[in-house]
């Protein structure tokens, strides 16, 4: 036509761009298809992307904007003022972020750029969060919760510190998401948190000793005086007392023949013990003979402890979107308290003279009482579960990924039972020497000591799963799981049973 056209600048002379940036902020490439024709490829999370929808992040950054120029120093800043539509964009540098992360809805987060002058897209590299151990709480790497726009989420480097005690540690977190892409993702938690002890049970409390019978002396030497009853002090001996457990008490010592112008009163047999262990029999008097007062009866030892509890089993169940260990370890049973002795019968004696009121005999020393039972050891804990990735109810593609869960907590030891208390001694009946006849009331009987409390079991180890999914709906073609192996269970109690080993699996209902 006899002119040249004006077809506009070159994208590509000889083959190479004549300006490499293009796209959104510069952050696309052009890529030559002849000497002279090239078309801007841009990174596909950047795909219909405005700039100004871009937010850039660099650890090494400080005070920042949040532009490519002057990057926020870490991601929390970021996604505090990011919305829905835009792209978070985090540079791999030589420093960790040390944070956790929290998705918000519609916001994708891209780790695969370098930061050297200019910000370039590399799909080789990730940025690296180290998750520090969140104290009093489960830790979590990424936290993906009420998720339904679409967003891409990648090249994201997740490690997660050991779980504080009692407590799981989650890598990846998705709670009722959709519609989002994970890929060239690298996700591996630390430990479950371990589980704690059982406390040892408390010892049982001391029965208290019976009292002796009350000694009293006739004021001339004679064993059959006169006295008014009414304000003898000449009295039996108290049964020892157990405040902790009353059904421990002894038995009172009973009393000595007495007689009054009213009549004979007989002697009297020492009371039970609160436990049903027989007191003396009373002294029974004849023309010819004094009777004793019988001692109280003794109860039987306990030569075991309670019950030992039974040991915790790897296991939980999911509520409120988190994993709820059932592996406790159970408590041991309460020893039983120790018998309270029987008290010592009162005695009997023949009279040798005549008077207005004589005492005959004398009295029984109380029981002691019993010792009461130890508590049993409470069950160990069971440890946390360490999860790279927990799902609950999502419907998401997973992309050229890998998640690795580390070991479940240990299981907590169990408690020891605590000792049976010690048992109080029975109180001493009077003696009396009348003549050549000593008069004996009966003896308190000894109480016994309470029975040792049972061992608390074992906690069960931490379960440890690659994924555990739960009304779940995942494409895994392109993903790796794996699991660093079961969590050792508590030990149990002195001789309580141990804990059950955690469960390790792979991944559980995923796919």
């Amino acid at each position: 036509c006899g002119t040249m056209l004006d077809c506009g600048a070159c994208a590509c002379v000889g083959g190479q761009p004549v300006q490499a940036e293009c796209g959104p902020c510069g952050l696309g490439r052009i890529v030559c298809s002849t000497d002279t024709e090239g078309a801007c490829e841009v990174p596909p999370v950047l795909d219909g992307v405005a700039c100004e929808d871009v937010l850039f992040v660099e650890a090494a950054a400080v005070g920042g904007d949040g532009s490519a120029e002057s990057p926020f120093a870490d991601l929390a800043s970021a996604m505090a003022v990011a919305e829905s539509g835009d792209v978070v964009l985090v540079a791999k540098t030589n420093v960790d972020y040390a944070e956790p992360i929290v998705l918000k809805d519609g916001v994708s987060v891209s780790g695969a750029w370098n930061r050297s002058g200019t910000w370039e897209y590399d799909t080789t590299v990730k940025a690296k969060f180290m998750v520090p151990t969140v104290s009093s709480d489960d830790t979590v790497g990424l936290l993906a919760e009420n998720l339904s726009t679409d967003a891409i989420i990648e090249n994201l480097e997740i490690r997660t510190e050991n779980a504080d005690d009692l407590f799981n540690n989650y890598g990846l977190l998705a709670v009722q998401v959709s519609n989002v892409v994970f890929r060239e993702m690298s996700v591996r938690t630390g430990q479950g948190g371990a589980g704690t002890d059982g406390a040892n049970g408390m010892n049982g409390g001391d029965g208290d000793d019976g009292t002796d019978g009350e000694e009293w002396l006739a004021s001339d030497g004679i064993c059959d005086p006169q006295f008014d009853p009414i304000a003898s002090t000449f009295v039996p001996g108290v049964g020892g007392g157990n405040t902790m457990c009353p059904a421990a008490n002894g038995g009172n010592g009973g009393r000595g023949r007495l007689e009054t112008q009213a009549g004979v009163q007989s002697a009297l047999p020492g009371s039970d013990g609160a436990s049903g262990i027989a007191g003396g029999i009373g002294g029974v008097e004849t023309s010819t003979t004094n009777r004793a007062g019988r001692d109280g009866a003794v109860g039987p030892s306990f030569t075991v402890s309670a019950d030992n509890g039974m040991r915790g089993e790897s296991g939980g169940l999911v509520m409120e979107n988190r994993w709820v260990n059932t592996g406790d370890g159970q408590p041991g049973a309460n020893g039983t308290a120790g018998d309270g002795g029987g008290g010592g019968g009162g005695s009997a004696n023949t009279p040798t003279a005549t008077g207005k009121a004589r005492f005959y005999g004398t009295s029984g020393g109380g029981g002691g009482a019993g010792g009461c039972g130890g508590t049993g050891g409470l069950g160990g804990l069971g440890g946390g579960g360490s999860f790279a990735l927990f799902v609950v109810t999502g419907d998401f593609d997973i992309v050229a990924s890998e998640f690795t869960a580390g070991p479940g907590g240990l299981g907590g030891r169990g408690g020891s039972g605590g000792l049976g208390g010690a048992a109080g001694q029975g109180g001493r009946g009077v003696n009396m020497l009348c003549g050549e006849t000593v008069i004996t009331a009966g003896d308190g009987g000894n109480g016994t000591r309470g029975q040792q409390g049972g061992d608390g079991a074992g906690g069960a180890g931490g379960v440890s799963y690659g994924a555990y999914c739960t009304q779940t709906f995942l494409d895994l073609t392109d993903v790796t799981f794996d699991s660093l192996g079961s969590a050792q269970g508590g030990l149990g109690g002195t001789s309580g049973e141990a804990g059950g080993a955690g469960i390790s699996e792979d991944q559980f209902r995923c796919e």
